[in-house]
């Protein structure tokens, strides 16, 4: 998509994929009136500092944002219009904590106390966003669940606990002092 953009067939795709979402929500929701869901957006991995095999240029960011953007809007769209469904914008969060390359303010590390810090990185280490198998990291999966919980419970008046940043680096062997 970093050359296409959202041309005919990326929408086509896009509106298949949110289709088929949007359709089993629905399917989930009719089984009782008790059941609300969330539906996340879809996360940039060009934001990954170690994703990439060469930094990719403004328009790539701006043709592919374009994509992802539509598929995100769609599914947001869907949310807003239900009582029991919360979109959690994964784009947004990711933004605010880490920056973006679309602004060109991409942070190669965060610090949220002293001990616990998020480093944009590959490796099998817990302050690592990305592990060496290429899934995300201990520290910034309770981060983004403590995000994903928030949203929740904002947006569908519940109540559920959020994992403490200090016990998930805990967890993951760190000391935060």
């Amino acid at each position: 998509w970093k050359s296409s953009g959202l041309d005919t067939e990326s929408s086509a795709l896009v509106s298949s994929y949110t289709d088929s979402i949007i359709t089993m929500s629905d399917t989930i929701l009719a089984m009782s009136p008790n059941i609300k869901i969330s539906i996340a957006g879809v996360a940039r991995t060009y934001n990954f500092m170690d994703e990439w095999d060469e930094k990719l240029d403004e328009e790539s960011i701006k043709n592919i944002e374009a994509v992802l953007s539509n598929f995100d809007s769609r599914l947001q769209e869907y949310a807003t219009a239900q009582t029991r469904v919360a979109y959690i914008d994964d784009h947004f969060w990711f933004n605010k904590i880490f920056g973006s390359q679309e602004s060109n303010s991409l942070k190669p590390r965060v610090r949220f106390s002293r001990g616990i810090e998020l480093i944009n990185a590959s490796g099998d280490e817990p302050v690592n966003m990305l592990l060496g198998d290429h899934h995300t990291g201990t520290l910034y999966n309770g981060l983004w669940i403590n995000h994903l919980v928030t949203e929740i419970n904002r947006q569908l008046n519940m109540t559920l606990s959020t994992p403490d940043l200090r016990q998930v680096a805990e967890t993951a062997g760190l000391s935060p002092d």
